[in-house]
């Protein structure tokens, strides 16, 4: 979140946007418009080839390295990893009632809002669910050593993600 205000930032010194100071009740915040310019830069960026996907995934990078730490250190990163998405499915709900509701200040376009909400609402759907299922398995170890017992349910875990991503096509 802190990079979207950063990035706000950058883009009124650029002059792409405006900023002036509001209150929401009690609270002060920042309202962003862009100008013209802004907008003329805009449509050349969506008239351009799509930049690739970048993942920052910092819990996910801990599990990867988890060999030199213990289960406790995993099970915190997996923890982030959950709380970090129960955030997310809060914000999300609350952001989709007032969508449903026909209240939201962007309603006039639910239709692109749509596309971004479904995708990031079920991110934090996978990223629970991976949570979910990693604390059960890390509950399971007493060190990070590998084990036949841990190879045998690794070998099926990645048999499961094979297989759904199999059901899901021939579903499509």
């Amino acid at each position: 979140e802190s990079r979207i205000y950063d990035e706000a930032r950058r883009l009124v010194v650029s002059g792409l946007a405006t900023a002036r100071e509001g209150h929401n009740g009690r609270r002060r915040r920042t309202l962003y418009a862009i100008t013209d310019e802004g907008r003329d830069s805009l449509r050349e960026w969506l008239a351009s080839e799509s930049e690739g996907i970048a993942l920052e995934h910092g819990p996910l990078l801990r599990i990867l390295l988890g060999r030199e730490g213990q289960p406790r250190d995993l099970l915190g990163a997996v923890r982030a990893t959950h709380a970090h998405a129960e955030q997310m499915l809060k914000v999300g709900s609350a952001l989709a009632q007032e969508y449903l509701e026909g209240r939201h200040p962007q309603q006039q376009e639910v239709h692109l809002r749509a596309l971004t909400f479904d995708y990031l609402y079920r991110w934090a759907l996978f990223n629970r669910d991976w949570a979910l299922r990693t604390e059960a398995e890390l509950h399971r170890w007493r060190d990070t050593e590998p084990s036949a017992a841990k190879h045998t349910r690794a070998v099926k875990r990645i048999q499961q993600a094979v297989n759904e991503n199999s059901t899901d096509s021939q579903a499509a």
